[in-house]
Order: structure tokens, then sequence, then C-alpha cells
């Protein structure tokens, strides 16, 4: 028995062969190092078919985008669209399996020695040669360029249907995130960087031979911005110097990136207080003006680089917290490329081999799930890096990547219920136990099974409505929609975003621990649907801690709610006319 999938075999159950040899000799291309654990038998199913059906009935049917051809850029062709995603079942396959089978093949690292100007030792990390061989595949067929602009190499695909394929490739997180969070860099770029900035990466990071990597949380600033301690010390030509020490970075090295050139790079987007040409802090005062920051005195008050306090407008000192940290957003590359892709210096002239550019990788950190996924700690020594946007927009720039990435995880949750739905169902069916039969017959492994079914459903028709209100706002026509239905949408989004993650990451957890209940202890085996809950864990983690989450989302929310209620109120309206509705701006 096997199931064919877009050309791609995956055998059934009945196929697999207790402990059979790896196609591969682990880390034969590393010396020294050990041979990797036999894969062990899997049966774990999945059908991508299942979601791309879900998709074009939940889109077409439900939320009606057919009558959006002609209003928003990119739904002219919806046929063509849905083509496009169909066209992902082979790889979303090709995915799982590697998924299943890399649980056993974690990461590995090796210490390298520092180069001249970098004594530090520091290490290289390296993915399981099948995942690296997948992920080749994954740009060679043109997946990482699905998105974006088609003025810098990107094919235009509109979130509504990119979402698709974003969830079918969350059946392997591992590679899925460093797919997605390449993805947001670019995005981040595209919408904030300068001309030249974009001319120069963007084309690279489409390509998939440089990714991306969002670096934010430091020992001592994981949600408190405030207390972060990296630094971008600004200088006269345009450039800044990044020093300091970031982890639980995901995606930030491993040799899946292979540069224009061959080499190791990845692309950095580094989140870092601002210093002066003067090497003094920055600190945002409320006319939005900068000024340079001496010390804090013993007593809480910021003293300015001529030794008096600061003063505010009523005319008392300053307290520490009083007026804002400069944050801004820096692009750090690991090796800088001009925009032929040439290697070049660190003042831009052109040179014959890759130059480390002060990025040193500092541990790599061993997670509960996702093993085939590199996240690590990094140094940043004098590193050369490049302003993406405006000086202390950092923040607000930033979020143009977590927006994307947070989409992304409540995405994750959603595909690992679809998943567990599969699987579980399947068991349900086969598992008969005591007098009652199957034990889908069961009451409560079927509301187990409904709750998976629900918050995936669901899920997936949340993500899919704020991914379509972002396409207006980006690509609705003006002839259709005001600036101010725009403004609308965006409020909306806003709203909107971090619910998408906090919501079914939390709704979705509960019924994938709910479905490894259901399979008894069948769900608790690794290489049935264990690995699922375990994977999925650290979408309440990371791109904000749900918890901290909420409570910043319910301040925001307050802000907001006249837009969200509007919206609510107007939900699946594209259903009911050939024109969006909408309510009209405040």
């Amino acid at each position: 028995m096997v199931r064919q999938v877009e050309n791609y075999s995956v055998p059934s159950r009945e196929d697999v062969q207790p402990n059979a040899e790896p196609p591969h000799a682990w880390w034969a291309d590393v010396p020294g190092e050990a041979p990797h654990l036999p894969h062990m038998a899997s049966w774990r199913q999945y059908d991508p078919a299942a979601q791309v059906t879900a998709y074009e009935f939940m889109l077409r049917e439900v939320l009606g985008v057919d009558n959006l051809q002609g209003l928003v850029g990119g739904y002219d062709d919806v046929d063509a669209n849905f083509r496009v995603v169909r066209g992902f079942l082979g790889m979303a396959q090709a995915l799982h399996d590697a998924s299943a089978r890399g649980d056993q093949d974690p990461v590995r690292m090796r210490t390298v020695a520092g180069t001249a100007g970098t004594p530090q030792e520091r290490i290289e990390t390296f993915l399981p040669p099948e995942v690296l061989a997948l992920f080749r595949r994954y740009r060679e067929e043109g997946w990482a360029s699905i998105s974006g602009s088609p003025d810098y190499g990107g094919q235009g695909l509109p979130m509504g249907f990119a979402n698709a394929i974003l969830e079918m490739g969350m059946v392997n997180p591992g590679v899925a995130v460093l797919t997605f969070l390449s993805e947001g860099v670019a995005s981040a770029l595209e919408a904030k960087g300068s001309e030249e900035l974009k001319r120069v990466w963007l084309p690279h990071l489409k390509s998939g031979k440089v990714t991306g990597a969002m670096v934010m949380t430091e020992p001592l600033a994981g949600s408190s911005l405030a207390d972060m301690e990296t630094t971008a010390q600004l200088r006269a030509d345009g450039t800044v110097t990044v020093n300091g020490y970031k982890r639980f970075l995901s995606s930030a090295d491993h040799n899946a990136s292979e540069g224009p050139n061959g080499e190791r790079n990845i692309v950095h987007m580094v989140l870092a207080r601002t210093a002066s040409e003067n090497g003094y802090l920055l600190r945002k005062k409320p006319d939005g003006s900068f000024v340079e920051v001496l010390k804090v005195d013993e007593d809480g008050y910021l003293v300015g680089v001529d030794g008096r306090h600061l003063m505010n407008e009523r005319g008392e000192m300053v307290k520490d917290g009083e007026w804002r940290q400069v944050l801004t957003l820096v692009l750090v590359p690991r090796v800088p490329l001009n925009e032929k892709g040439e290697y070049v210096d660190l003042e831009g002239k052109v040179v014959d081999a890759p130059v480390e550019n002060g990025v040193l990788i500092a541990k790599l950190n061993h997670k509960t799930g996702l093993q085939v996924q590199s996240n690590t700690n990094a140094e940043y020594v004098n590193a050369c890096g490049f302003v993406v946007g405006e000086v202390g927009e950092g923040m607000k720039n930033m979020f143009v990547i977590m927006n994307g990435a947070r989409i992304g995880v409540g995405l994750q949750s959603v595909c690992a219920a679809e998943l567990m739905r599969q699987n579980v169902e399947e068991y349900a069916q086969r598992r008969e136990q005591g007098l009652g039969g199957a034990i889908i017959h069961y009451p409560n492994v079927t509301e187990k099974i409904l709750n998976l079914r629900a918050h995936s459903q669901a899920g997936r028709i949340i993500a899919a409505e704020v991914a379509i209100a972002l396409d207006i706002v980006e690509r609705g026509k003006n002839d259709f929609f005001t600036r101010g239905e725009k403004e609308e949408y965006q409020r909306y989004v806003d709203v909107m975003t971090p619910l998408v993650k906090w919501g079914l990451s939390e709704k979705c957890y509960a019924a994938i621990d709910g479905g490894v209940q259901a399979m008894g202890g069948e769900g608790y085996m690794r290489e049935s649907v264990a690995q699922i809950l375990t994977d999925t864990r650290i979408a309440r983690i990371y791109e904000g801690a749900n918890d901290v989450l909420a409570v910043g989302e319910a301040v925001f929310q307050l802000k907001h709610m006249r837009s969200f209620i509007r919206r609510m109120r107007t939900s699946t309206a594209w259903t009911d006319t050939a024109r969006c509705a909408t309510s009209s701006a405040p």
C-alpha cells in the first residue's frame, strides 16, 4: 500500500520495516562526528490535499475571494492562485516525512577557531543532510520567492493564498521557521529599507541563497525591551557598529544558507538601542527629538553629556524611564555583499574573499522540540550594519516581521491540529477496545476529534480573514477603497494579528493535547504523534509569550475597540457584494 501525493510516495504503516538502515551515513561530511542514531520506524500519516481542499472551500464559499477579482491586486486570477497552492502538495509531503525522521537527527554543531580580527572561538551549526537537501529543493522550486514584489524577485502571491502554503509548510515547523523568518526579513526590508539596501539584499533573500533571522531577545531583555543592552552606534558614513549579545535566535546560523558564492550567509535583523557618533546613548524626548545621555545617577535621574541633570518641560529632573530608549532596526549581514553579489569589505570595497562581519555564534540551544531547526545565541563584536527605516523607529519597523511571524505561529498551531486530527481519526477508526468496538464511537474520543476539527477549521478562517484584510490594505485599488477604509482595515489587522498568535496557539495546543490522550499510550510515542505536541508547545512562547502578550493586547484592543467591533459586524461581507463592505472610517 503506497499512497501517492503529487508524484511523491509515502509508505503506509504496513510498509514500514522496523529497524531499517538509515539512508545516509550521518555526519560523514564533518570529520570526527559519530554516526547518527538509526531512524525509528514511524507510521505517522499526513495528507496535505485535505488542507488544500479546506482552503479552496473556505476562501471561495466562506470568504468569497472570487468577489475580490479586480478590486485587490493579486486576486485578478483566483484560479491561478489555487493552482500555485496545489503545486505545493509534493513539497508539503516531503516536509512532513523529513520532520518525522529528522526528530531523531537533531541539528549538530562543531567549534571553529576565530579568524583574524575575531579571535573568539565560535560554533557553526549543521542541519541533518535530509533537511539540507529538502531546503535546497524548496529553494530550487521557487517557494522562497512566492510572496513579495516582483520588482525585487518575488512572485507576488497575496497573503490570502500564501497562508495556505505557509500552513502546509508548518507540517515541518523546524524548516518552516527558517523560511517564514526569511520572508519576514525580506518584507521588513521591502517596506522600510532604503532603495540601495533593497537592491543589494532582496534578490539574494528571494532566491533563498541568503536567509534571514529576527534578532531581539537578550539574557536580561525578553519581553522587556527597555532592558536591552545591545548597542548600535551611528557612524558618519551612514552605517552603524553593533555590539552586544543576543539569545534564542531561530535559524540565525545554519548551513542551508549558501550565499550567491556558496558561502554561509545569513542576514540578521537586529533590534538595538542607539548611540550617537560620540558614543553616548540616546533618549527620545516627548517632542520626538533625541538627546545624548552620559549616565543615570544613583537616584535614577538622567545626566547629560555636560554633566548636568536633564530637565523636562515642567522644569523637573528627568527620571530614568520617563524618556524612552531610542531603538533602531539594523541589518547586519554575516558576509557583506554588493548589488552584483560580489564580496566587499566593511567599507564597501570589492575583495576576493568573504569578510567576516563580527557575528559570532556563541551557543547552540537544545530545545524540547523542533529538533531540525537551529536555535543559537550570538555575540556582535564591532559588526557593521545598516539602518532599516528611521533611527528610533526600530520597534515599529520590527513589527513588520513580528506581525507576519505571529500569523505564521498561529498557522503552525492550525497545521499541528490538522495533522493530529488526521492521525487520531485514523487510529480511532482502527483501534477496537472492549464491547464498544472502535474507539471513535466512544463519546470522549469523539469529543477530542471534534475539538481538533473545530479549532483547525476556525483557526484557518480567522487567519485567512486577517490575511485578506492585510491584502486590502496593501493591494486594494484606490478606485474601490478610500484611504479611510484602508486605515480601518489596518486597525483591524493590528488588533487581530496578536490574537491570531495568542488564540490559535492556546486553543489548538489544548486540542492537540486531547488528541494525545485519545490515542493513549500510542499517542505518547514520538514515532507516533507525541512529536506534534512538543513541536507545537513553543508556539505559546515565541513571538511574544502568551501571558505577556495578553496584557498588552488588552490595552491595545481598548484603544482600537471601535474599529475591531465594526469589522466584526461586517465579517465575511466579501460574500455579499462585489465590493468589499466596510464601515466608514471614524
